[in-house]
């Protein structure tokens, strides 16, 4: 736990060495992102789309393990299959869909934004860390093991899919 929040740490520090000095405080961590993205500026929107997907995940975990909703338990199950599909490194998203009221699952490579939320169809809404410094020192070789703790052992919070998207913190100099 300690590496990956050392991880977080650093894109939280990055975003503040690049971020423009015009940039209102307050300005949340998906408006970074999709600004740089706009301004060809890849290695702050890389640094700042780390750091939403980072903060997104800690809010999406329960660590009393009090996450048990068995009406998600197939979503649960589908994502377990649809993140050991993924090869390399990434995250494991649930993009809502408000105008069909659903949600998408979509993996996405490194940093990358999902494609339903690229397109303006959607916010994500629930992640999980399929990068390899999420699992690999509880479970070396045990993508699977993690997927299924994480998400079928208690740990999911999947209340989170009932609040307000997650914004990624707001940047503050």
């Amino acid at each position: 736990m300690a590496a990956h929040l050392a991880k977080h740490r650093r894109y939280v520090e990055k975003v503040n060495e690049l971020v423009h000095p015009d940039l209102e405080p307050g300005t949340t961590m998906v408006s970074v992102y999709l600004a740089a993205l706009e301004e060809g500026d890849y290695q702050l929107f890389d640094a700042a789309s780390q750091a939403f997907y980072h903060a997104l995940y800690w809010r999406c975990l329960d660590p009393d393990r009090e996450g048990n909703d068995p009406s998600m338990r197939s979503t649960a199950q589908d994502m377990v299959e649809r993140g050991m599909q993924h090869f390399g490194s990434g995250w494991l998203c649930l993009v809502d869909q408000p105008r069909v009221k659903t949600y998408v699952q979509e993996t996405v490579m490194n940093a990358e934004r999902p494609t339903a939320e690229t397109f303006g169809a959607g916010t994500v809404a629930f992640t999980t860390d399929l990068w390899e410094h999420a699992w690999y020192f509880d479970y070396p070789d045990g993508k699977r093991e993690y997927l299924e703790g994480l998400l079928l052992g208690g740990y999911a919070r999947w209340d989170v899919l009932d609040e307000p998207p997650e914004t990624g913190g707001v940047w503050t100099p």
